[in-house]
């Protein structure tokens, strides 16, 4: 049986799609197996825009955002008030898609796989003296193409970044 490379690179392109849209995060007080420390989240968050979303399903807008001691602290987007709230209350905080890192991861991705998709026909044209420069049009072409496309595509796909936040267990 013949492989067909044309499915092996959509198959690929459909897991790296797929990978790209886990956007949430477990938090805890402690580094752990496929958690974020306090740490990490503080320096994940920095300097960001978020959205709380606390138990009682009231939703604040904030910046500054710092998580210490089972306490997350938070300024309003305009800086003057800080305010605080024990992590038991809070459901979640979810900070907005980075759509340039999106675009980007796109546009790299869907560039290599026009190229190769885009050689590949390109060769398959003519088997005469112009077959390099078919591949080198079909390449082009192709890698102009799925570049353009897969920026699209990464940027209208970028989602939100979702925290839980679990607190330290009690004793």
């Amino acid at each position: 049986m013949k492989k067909n490379p044309i499915r092996t690179i959509v198959v690929f392109t459909g897991c790296i799609i797929l990978w790209g849209c886990s956007s949430t995060s477990t938090v805890t007080s402690a580094r752990g197996p496929g958690a974020l420390s306090y740490d990490d989240f503080n320096t994940q968050v920095r300097d960001e825009d978020v959205s709380i979303l606390f138990q009682n399903d009231r939703t604040v807008a904030a910046k500054n955002v710092s998580l210490r001691q089972d306490t997350l602290f938070w300024t309003d987007p305009a800086g003057s008030n800080l305010s605080r709230a024990h992590v038991s209350t809070i459901r979640a905080i979810s900070k907005g898609p980075n759509r340039l890192s999106g675009g980007i991861a796109g546009f790299l991705i869907g560039g290599a796989l026009g190229g190769v998709i885009g050689a590949s026909i390109g060769g398959k044209v003519t088997a005469g003296e112009d077959h390099n420069l078919h591949v080198l049009i079909g390449a082009a072409a192709g890698a102009t193409a799925g570049g353009f496309l897969g920026g699209l595509a990464g940027i209208a796909s970028a989602q939100d970044r979702i925290y839980i936040i679990n607190p330290a267990p009690t004793k």
